[in-house]
């Protein structure tokens, strides 16, 4: 059993790499920084603590039991086969958020995922894409672009979640590798025709096709839909993407966004530079002033290089010398220098449920006063009761603290001149 969850799991990570894996980034590609796109809403700092502004969210399926995710986060996402928890976990608490997963753009024709009844309807009704030489548009050995824009697909999806979500009382919908614009096909063995037009998929396309399934998902649901969209600040911020990006968080009923690779990549050890590390961290203000101020929306990110899912008992993929600490609390503290609205939620994979990450959420600093700024080489952020300090350089930065602080994981007292190490994110409490 042991060796098939294994193979299962390598399986699922070579089509996460073939998913996301984009050409390398060109600065050119930016529109500007976050102040030059138009903003959509008015900004509201609320005034909670910021354990209330970043909420948890932990692994799907089995890999906890049903009372941590009730005590140890506040969402989850189960495969179908999986959705016996949700009630376990309501009736442990009420308020958990448990949506139910479906992976948005593929359906496999053999392997762990291979559903036969389903996959033999898909083949009957045309719901997979083909090329021009009419062979099915795979990824992998065994996986196969779905055609996202037939409507009776959309309303076959839309039911499908409908069914599971009323039978078990799951509290939402989630699509996975579900990407509105032309990386819906990247890793494909071509480029997929559009059975409407006849012609190549376009961009556009992709995007309206992605836009009207999520308002079928919402409308016949009745539920929010949350997707994993957007890999990282550099896929926002790309000329050929952000419009899509925009327009789909915008002007759909999408009421959630994942960012799998915001501040790390799961299987690589190696930091973002500053500049792909500033990306992740602006895009993250401009979903909070433009898409969570709107009200009840979501916006997630996974940083779980301190214990992977995909390796065996949840190896660290991590620099070296570096600690899980130091991970986690770069992560945490990194968010912090963006969330001011509610809906914000993070990640850290099989380390969530341990003592010390669970006491990052725990810090109390209060309200953001402002946005972040940078000072010399560190990014820092004011709050009504403390502030954040993050490094995202290579090298150890000096910061002089003015006031009695201490720090707000530890309690330790601080001095006035603080040395803050490389990739290192610091959170102070006034005293």
């Amino acid at each position: 059993m042991y060796q098939l969850k294994k193979i299962k799991y390598l399986f699922f990570s070579l089509l996460v790499l073939l998913s996301f894996a984009i050409p390398p980034f060109s600065s050119s590609g930016i529109i500007g920084s976050p102040s030059t796109i138009s903003s959509v809403g008015a900004i509201s700092y609320q005034t909670i603590p910021n354990s209330t502004i970043i909420k948890r969210q932990m692994y799907y399926n089995s890999e906890f039991s049903p009372e941590l995710h009730a005590t140890k986060s506040d969402m989850w996402i189960g495969h179908y086969d999986a959705l016996a928890q949700v009630p376990q976990i309501h009736a442990l608490n009420p308020d958990h958020i448990c949506l139910l997963y479906r992976n948005g753009r593929l359906i496999w024709a053999s392997g762990p995922e291979y559903i036969p009844e389903e996959y033999q309807l898909f083949v009957n009704n045309n719901w997979l894409l083909k090329d021009s030489k009419g062979q099915y548009c795979t990824i992998g050995a065994t996986a196969i672009l779905i055609d996202v824009g037939n409507p009776d697909l959309q309303q076959w999806i839309a039911n499908w979640f409908k069914n599971y979500i009323d039978s078990f009382g799951a509290d939402g919908a989630y699509l996975d590798s579900f990407v509105p614009n032309l990386e819906f096909a990247y890793g494909a063995s071509a480029h997929p025709i559009n059975p409407r037009t006849g012609k190549l998929w376009t961009a556009q396309e992709f995007k309206q096709a992605c836009m009207d399934m999520v308002d079928k998902i919402a409308d016949i649901t009745g539920k929010p839909v949350l997707s994993n969209s957007c890999y990282s600040g550099e896929h926002f911020y790309r000329s050929s993407y952000q419009d899509t990006f925009i327009d789909y968080l915008m002007n759909s009923k999408i009421a959630g966004f994942l960012c799998e690779g915001w501040i790390s990549t799961w299987n690589d050890p190696e930091w973002y530079s500053e500049e792909k590390w500033k990306k992740g961290i602006d895009m993250a203000v401009w979903i909070d002033d433009n898409f969570l101020s709107k009200g009840n929306k979501v916006f997630w990110t996974k940083s779980d290089n301190a214990a992977v899912i995909w390796y065996p008992e949840g190896e660290a993929v991590l620099p070296e010398g570096v600690t899980k600490e130091q991970y986690v609390t770069y992560c945490y503290a990194s968010r912090l220098l963006a969330a001011k609205n509610d809906g914000n939620y993070m990640n850290l994979g099989l380390y969530m449920p341990q003592h010390y990450p669970q006491s990052l959420f725990e810090v109390n600093i209060g309200s953001p006063l402002g946005n972040y700024y940078k000072k010399g080489n560190l990014y820092i952020r004011q709050f009504t009761d403390g502030m954040v300090i993050v490094n995202p350089t290579y090298s150890s930065q000096q910061f002089s603290v003015n006031e009695a602080y201490k720090n707000g994981v530890d309690g330790v007292s601080v001095s006035s001149s603080l040395t803050v190490l490389p990739h290192t994110g610091i959170i102070l409490k006034r005293m």
